[in-house]
């Protein structure tokens, strides 16, 4: 068979990039089809017009197979899985069996391809198309938590069975078959498809890591599968051994792409997570040195504050002894006032020139009402500034307060990032854990690859056998079966390789999680050094409010001083009436 046919005829779905065009361009022109779950018979004219073939068609939906029919030899309406093939096909030998998107509807796939391999020629084949549900729109929705069946599509609400490559490897090898031939629909942007997938809901990293897998991009499966029989024996053998070998290399590219690679740039990014760290640790000793410069310079201009409070107590103290002074200059100055009365009194003789010096004195006294009128003008002015430079600390506490404030928000702020950063440090420490689950899972993959290892050691020796009864295929299987000894040798070398690899993946598990803990408790260093800081705003704060305090005080205090300056003129200007 050349696995060529007409396909210049195709009926729109049937493109050669899409899963029935690929199909069609395998058949055999004028070949003997049972085409299962042949529907409207769609297939099935393009099968009898363009490729001449003798179809055969199975259908349980009546109606629609009732418009199949004309295109049919003959026509069973059964259902594929209860229907008794030997009553109905008896002797009748097809050269291809056609599942086109039918096998997952199937409750039984496999007993449904085992009881119709007797009726498949020895030289004939199977043709399938598969949805997969490997597929990446499907990995996508799983991320979140979604697997949502629709009308129609890969998650069609009628699929009973879902299928990935090595599912489907597995579902002809246990039934009788092989695939010797594996094609792809590929669709290489999820969004473009039934599921629109928005890619901007996953990190690039993940999404990069789902399209960079061909499996992943792989939409439908197109899959040729052949009879495992003694005729095409070696044939079977080279497709196991080539099989095998790509397994196998497959395996190892990935172990030692994830065991190297990705742990390498893993190490390296919780490295770089360890240096931002720092900075920020340096950051927040930076913040703290600048915290206590703060707080020190705050110390002096409270020092500054305390020293102009006590000038101001002793400018108040001299303005008392000069109130003290006046009061007993004027009580100086009643005596004589009353003494020069008496005088009077006594000597009218001596009234002109005791008039004399009254006037004199009234003329002394004035000058020096004057003088201390000047002097509380000065004084005044300077009391004034006092205020006035008053009203600025005031000013200067209520800005300090807000920054203050503002110290504390951005403390709460840090403490905040401390918890995250604690938390994503526990989801690094339990990506470890997963990484060492990981390393134990790998180990048991290998004990089970070791067992059918063994079992195709056993299954060679079984091969052996049919060599001797076959003699003319004897020698030949004989060479095979030593090759395929000799490269289970090299699998089981590689399976301790990669045993190997499982313990160095245990180890770098071991590492990161040492990294992991290093990293929990440089994280309690910075919560207690921003619970220092919050302890030292809430220090500064309370400095603040003790300034705002003095800083009334003093302004009490002024408040009482120029009381007591206006009662000492109002007491000058009654001396001097």
């Amino acid at each position: 068979m050349d696995g060529k046919g007409p396909c210049h005829k195709l009926f729109p779905g049937t493109d050669p990039h899409q899963s029935w065009g690929k199909l069609l361009s395998m058949v055999q022109p004028g070949s003997t089809i049972l085409e299962l779950g042949c529907s409207d018979g769609t297939m099935s004219r393009i099968l009898k017009e363009d490729y001449k073939c003798q179809v055969y068609g199975i259908e349980i939906a009546k109606e629609a197979a009732e418009k199949a029919r004309p295109f049919l030899v003959e026509l069973f309406l059964e259902d594929i899985e209860k229907i008794e093939w030997a009553d109905f096909v008896e002797e009748k030998m097809f050269d291809t069996l056609i599942f086109g998107d039918v096998l997952e509807h199937l409750l039984r796939p496999d007993g449904v391809l085992a009881k119709l391999r007797p009726f498949l020629k020895d030289d004939g084949f199977i043709l399938a198309s598969i949805p997969n549900v490997a597929y990446a729109a499907i990995l996508f929705d799983l991320l979140q938590g979604e697997f949502k069946y629709a009308k129609r599509g890969l998650l069609d609400r009628d699929h009973i069975r879902f299928f990935a490559k090595d599912e489907i490897y597995f579902l002809f090898e246990r039934t009788g078959y092989y695939v010797s031939h594996l094609d792809r629909v590929l669709i290489r942007f999820p969004q473009y498809t039934e599921f629109h997938t928005d890619l901007s809901r996953y990190s690039p990293d993940i999404v990069a890591e789902i399209l960079r897998n061909k499996e992943n991009l792989t939409y439908q499966y197109i899959v040729r599968a052949e009879k495992t029989s003694e005729a095409n024996l070696i044939r079977f053998l080279k497709y196991k051994n080539r099989l095998l070998k790509e397994r196998w290399k497959q395996a190892l590219s990935a172990e030692r792409k994830y065991t190297e690679k990705d742990l390498e740039e893993r190490i390296a990014q919780k490295d770089q997570r360890i240096y931002a760290r720092d900075q920020m640790i340096q950051k927040k000793d930076e913040q703290i040195y600048d915290l206590g410069r703060t707080l020190e310079e705050r110390e002096k201009m409270v020092a500054q504050k305390d020293k102009a409070i006590y000038d101001r107590d002793q400018i108040l103290v001299e303005k008392e002894a000069k109130i003290i002074g006046l009061g007993a200059a004027i009580q100086k100055r009643d005596e004589l006032i009353a003494q020069k009365d008496e005088h009077l009194l006594e000597r009218d003789s001596g009234l002109q020139e005791r008039d004399w010096t009254i006037y004199e004195l009234g003329v002394k006294l004035q000058e020096q009402g004057i003088a201390n009128a000047a002097k509380d003008k000065a004084l005044c002015e300077r009391d004034q500034f006092i205020q006035q430079q008053s009203k600025e600390f005031y000013e200067m506490g209520v800005r300090l307060q807000e920054r203050e404030e503002l110290i504390a928000a951005k403390d709460k702020a840090l403490y905040d990032r401390d918890q995250l950063i604690e938390k994503k440090g526990q989801e690094v420490y339990q990506l470890g854990v997963k990484l060492q689950e990981l390393g134990e899972t790998i180990a048991a993959k290998d004990k089970a690859l070791y067992e059918r290892d063994q079992l195709i050691e056993k299954k060679g020796q079984e091969i052996y056998g049919l060599g001797v009864k076959l003699q003319g295929l004897g020698e030949t299987i004989a060479a095979k079966d030593k090759a395929l000894y000799e490269r289970d040798q090299v699998i089981q070398k590689q399976g301790q390789e990669i045993y190997g690899l499982g313990v160095k993946l245990q180890k770098f598990g071991e590492t990161i999680a040492a990294k992991d803990k290093a990293l929990y408790e440089r994280d309690q260093v910075i919560q207690k050094q921003g619970q220092e800081i919050y302890g030292l705003g809430v220090k500064l704060q309370e400095l603040g409010e003790t300034i705002a305090a003095r800083d009334k005080a003093l302004y009490e205090r002024d408040q009482g001083i120029q009381k007591q300056g206006k009662e000492v003129h109002e007491l000058e200007v009654k001396l001097q009436e």
